[in-house]
């Protein structure tokens, strides 16, 4: 797919300031995501059963095809020197003309293919990046923040499912988060006044009063995705705690295939 002479924006950092402009991309990494179900084979019956209850996402890689252009050969090198360092870490990514969305988590697998021979005279040199989005989808840079108690509240979506951090703040006894027809209850669980539960449904993770507090969930609970496709016959699907807390909120990125 060609596109028109655009730059990167990595880390929140535009290329285009080093002089980098990109000019094709393939696959375009607006071209969609691949999931996959995991399944097993179940012994006396036909066919297979699913693993999970939703399907992997799978990894995504594409190639960026651009030209970095300078005053003069030292300027080229001087800039080729600035890009190299953003491309050896884990950053965000997005086109520049459509900076309200990103990819989360991408690596560049190619950094060294921005490469000056000491020799060239000329100003500009094409260059061929090689990208991995362990995530393909495409999220919000702004976070959105929705405040619940036992009133439901339906969060606001893109067209993928969207993984909340959810912070209830005390005072509250044995809450039970609901989501459609999914809970995540904690019935041995109080907290005090100010004292505060961080549910994290990416990582998977529960801290209470900033130390582990998986335990406190029942064997019953399951991390709540907004958007789960489960959730379908729900309309819409809304999300609500029981008893009401001071505070409950979920922060999160919209996500878009």
């Amino acid at each position: 797919m060609n596109l028109p002479p655009r730059t990167l924006l990595i880390g929140g950092v535009s290329l285009a300031q080093y002089g980098l402009t990109v000019e094709d991309a393939a696959p375009h990494p607006l071209a969609g995501v691949s999931s996959k179900m995991s399944t097993s084979p179940v012994p006396g019956l036909y066919g297979t059963k699913p693993l999970a209850r939703r399907a992997d996402i799978q990894e995504a890689r594409f190639t960026v095809t651009g030209t970095l252009v300078a005053a003069n050969h030292a300027a080229l090198r001087t800039a080729a020197d600035q890009v190299k360092p953003l491309l050896l870490r884990t950053f965000t990514l997005r086109w520049s003309d459509d900076e309200t969305r990103q990819l989360m988590g991408v690596r560049c697998e190619t950094p060294d293919a921005i490469s000056i021979p000491p020799f060239l005279v000329q100003r500009g040199v094409a260059c061929k990046l090689g990208f991995l989005a362990p995530d393909p989808r495409w999220h919000d840079v702004a976070e959105t923040t929705v405040a619940f108690t036992s009133a439901a509240q339906a969060p606001p979506l893109g067209d993928a499912p969207a993984y909340p951090v959810i912070t209830v703040t005390g005072p509250v006894v044995a809450p039970a988060i609901t989501y459609g027809p999914f809970t995540m209850d904690f019935p041995t669980l109080t907290l005090g006044t100010g004292e505060e539960m961080v549910i994290d449904c990416w990582d998977m993770t529960i801290t209470v009063r900033d130390a582990p507090g998986a335990h406190y969930a029942s064997d019953a609970s399951d991390f709540i995705v907004f958007g789960d496709d489960l959730c379908t016959d729900v309309s819409p699907s809304s999300v609500a705690i029981s008893p009401a807390p001071a505070l409950a909120k979920a922060v999160y990125r919209r996500a878009w295939l």
